[in-house]
């Protein structure tokens, strides 16, 4: 946890100030688009969810760093999260921050839903790279949510 506490300062000295359509654009574009692939039956969507990530993820996480395909990243997980009983999350925050003109990164709480009825808070940045004209999840940073 102590390797990324310097992570949010160093963002934050570092990103362009964003105008508000910007930050409503990128905000309506994770939220409602890729966040929205996870609030119920996200395993009929794997196939929607490769129009968000580059070719590979970075992934971070304690146990370090893979770069890993979307199938890997996202569809194998959505398999395990399943097989261990979650339904679905929902987006608890968001922080958009525009790094620069084609980086931005997206400070997520998700709260998860359990089909034992039980909800749980998780945590993570994703970093998006604006390619073509189109942006793409191209980074994600497993966090310990704050208390």
């Amino acid at each position: 946890m102590t390797k990324y506490l310097w992570t949010p300062l160093l963002i934050a000295l570092l990103a362009a100030p964003l105008s508000a359509a910007e930050a409503e654009d990128l905000d309506k574009w994770f939220r409602d688009g890729y966040a929205a692939l996870y609030v119920e039956n996200a395993w009929d969507k794997a196939d929607e969810f490769a129009q968000y990530f580059s070719d590979e993820i970075a992934f971070r996480s304690d146990d370090g760093l893979s770069v890993l395909n979307v199938d890997s990243f996202v569809i194998d997980s959505l398999d395990v999260w399943r097989s261990e009983g979650w339904l679905g999350t929902d987006v608890a925050a968001l922080e958009t921050t525009k790094l620069n003109a084609t980086t931005a990164v997206f400070d997520v709480t998700w709260l998860d839903r359990n089909n034992d009825g039980s909800t749980e808070l998780s945590c993570g940045w994703y970093f998006a790279d604006k390619v073509d004209g189109s942006w793409l999840l191209s980074q994600y940073i497993a966090m310990t949510c704050a208390e």
